[in-house]
C-alpha cells in the first residue's frame, strides 16, 4: 500500500497532469474503506491501508493585500451595492459567512462593538426550515460562527467601523422602502436578502449576492 501510494507522487514526474496530495488521499481513504468492509467480511484479514503512510494536505499561502492593494479595492467596490460590506471586513477581520450572517441585534453602535453569533453558510440545494421566519430556504443556512469552540465572539469595531455600519443602514433603509413587503431581512445587516420575493418572478428564493 506505501509503495503505491509512493508510486503515485512519484510518477508525477513524468505527468503532463499531476496528482495532487488531496486525490492521493482521497484514493487511499477510499481503499482503507473498501478494505475494512472486506476484513469485516472475513475476506482479508488485516487492512493494509490503516497504517499506511499518507501524504499532508497542502495548503495554500495567504497573500494578504498590502495597504494599497486593499485601497484600491475598496475605492472601486466603493459603488457597489455591497461596497460598505466589503469595507467592514476589511475593519473587523470577519469572514464571509459572518459579515453576511451579522444581525443588526448583535451591533452595539454606541460601545462600538458587534458580537458574531451566526453565520451564514452555503450547502447543497436541498430546502430547510428557515430558524427565524419558519420557511424553506434553499442553498443557504443560518450556523454557529466558525471558531474552534463554536462560542460567539466579540469584535471592537472602532469609530469607522462604527461609520461603516450607519452607512450600510441607510442603504438598507433604501432598499426596504423601494421592496416595501416584499422585502425580507431577517434582521441581517449585510444587505444579503433571504426568501425576498423577486420584482420578476415573485417566487421565494435565498439571496446571496458576494
Amino acid at each position: 500500500m506505501a509503495r503505491m501510494l509512493r508510486a503515485l507522487s512519484d510518477s508525477n514526474e513524468t505527468r503532463a497532469r499531476k496528482i495532487g496530495t488531496t486525490s492521493i488521499r482521497r484514493v487511499h481513504a477510499t481503499l482503507r474503506s473498501a478494505l475494512t468492509d472486506a476484513r469485516r467480511e472475513g475476506l482479508v484479514k488485516t487492512n493494509v491501508a490503516s497504517d499506511a503512510l499518507v501524504p499532508r494536505a497542502e495548503r495554500a499561502k495567504v497573500r494578504p493585500w498590502e495597504r494599497s492593494g486593499l485601497g484600491a479595492f475598496l475605492d472601486h467596490a466603493s459603488l457597489d451595492r455591497l461596497g460598505t460590506l466589503f469595507e467592514l471586513v476589511a475593519l473587523a477581520g470577519l469572514r464571509r459567512g459572518e459579515a453576511c450572517g451579522l444581525r443588526w441585534s448583535d451591533v452595539d453602535a454606541t460601545r462600538g462593538i458587534l458580537v458574531v453569533h451566526q453565520q451564514i453558510v452555503q450547502v447543497d440545494g436541498q430546502g430547510y426550515a428557515c430558524r427565524v421566519c419558519g420557511e424553506i430556504h434553499r442553498g443557504i443556512v443560518f450556523g454557529a460562527p466558525k471558531t474552534s469552540s463554536g462560542d460567539a465572539r466579540r469584535v471592537d469595531l472602532g469609530e469607522r467601523g462604527v461609520g461603516v455600519l450607519l452607512a450600510q443602514r441607510l442603504s438598507q433603509d433604501e432598499e426596504r422602502s423601494a421592496w416595501g413587503d416584499a422585502y425580507a431581512d431577517h434582521d441581517l445587516g449585510s444587505l444579503v436578502r433571504m426568501g425576498t420575493r423577486s420584482r420578476r418572478s415573485w417566487s421565494r428564493r435565498p439571496s446571496v449576492s458576494w
